[in-house]
């Protein structure tokens, strides 16, 4: 659900920023789901609206208990894979397309990151890397929640492929240093509801709340350890796999997002007159 907080920023990014500008869109988790839609010619609105009335609830799909150990998550993920295709098939693209594709059909670069838990690094897809790999499959892959979603096994080399914020949510890393400067992120922050008394929790929250908690303060110190362009939404005691949320909720964190990237712009506008009067 983190994706409509990034709908909301890149609402208010685009009052700044022609996003026809943007040659690379690159996205971790929710953030690589809706990069991809952004390249394949989804508007701002049209994401607005979908996050807004579609009720992800459809997209559940719970493994028998037995299943949860032998493939290593609850939900089976099969059904995001659906809705990640259905993106592609609205767009007049088959499921099948490719980041190599992409880039000669729409001349945006598409980079999507995920975690492969056979090699324990990053896997980084995009038209220079992996030009015929499918953005589906890609996109489904860094979307797997651990725990929560079962892996990906990437149909070329076997590995069990996860959520690519296991290895960071902000992997500037990945980039050369001279690029840091040149490149806007949108990091979302949330925190974790205190519970008095654990077995209060859904079973899904008790099983992935520990790996909640650690990807959470990982990704409070990530913040800080470049000099980049961040856009930073706090959003709280939000759930990240929460998929029920209302309608007044959803546009409530779409506003959040707006409101982060105003602030930024405010902020950035604001140190630049201050240098100048220098």
């Amino acid at each position: 659900m983190c994706a409509i907080a990034h709908v909301g920023a890149l609402l208010e990014i685009a009052t700044h920023i022609p996003l026809k500008m943007i040659k690379e869109w690159m996205g971790v988790s929710a953030g690589s789901f809706v990069s991809m839609c952004l390249c394949i010619g989804f508007t701002l609105e049209e994401l607005a609206d979908f996050c807004v009335r579609f009720d992800f609830t459809n997209i559940k799909e719970m493994d028998s208990v037995p299943g949860w150990l032998l493939h290593l998550g609850m939900d089976t993920g099969e059904r995001l894979h659906k809705l990640i295709d259905a993106c592609l098939h609205v767009k007049g693209l088959s499921s099948t397309f490719t980041f190599k594709e992409c880039y000669d059909t729409f001349g945006v670069s598409l980079r999507v990151i995920a975690t492969d838990l056979n090699e324990a690094k990053p896997i980084v897809f995009s038209p220079t890397d992996t030009p015929h790999y499918q953005i589906s499959n890609a996109v489904r892959a860094s979307m797997a929640f651990p725990y929560y979603f079962q892996p990906f096994i990437c149909p070329v080399s076997g590995h069990y492929l996860v959520d690519g914020a296991v290895i960071s949510n902000y992997p500037l890393f990945l980039l050369p240093k001279a690029e840091h400067a040149k490149t806007l992120s949108i990091l979302i922050n949330t925190t974790v509801e205190q519970k008095e008394d654990l077995m209060e929790l859904e079973m899904d929250q008790l099983i992935t709340r520990p790996l909640n908690v650690a990807l959470i303060e990982k990704s409070n110190i990530e913040a800080n350890l470049y000099e980049s362009k961040c856009i930073r939404i706090m959003l709280g005691e939000v759930n990240i796999l929460e998929f029920s949320f209302d309608e007044d909720t959803k546009n409530r964190i779409i506003e959040k997002g707006k409101a982060a990237a105003n602030h930024y712009f405010t902020r950035t506008t604001a140190i630049k007159h201050r240098r100048h009067s220098f």
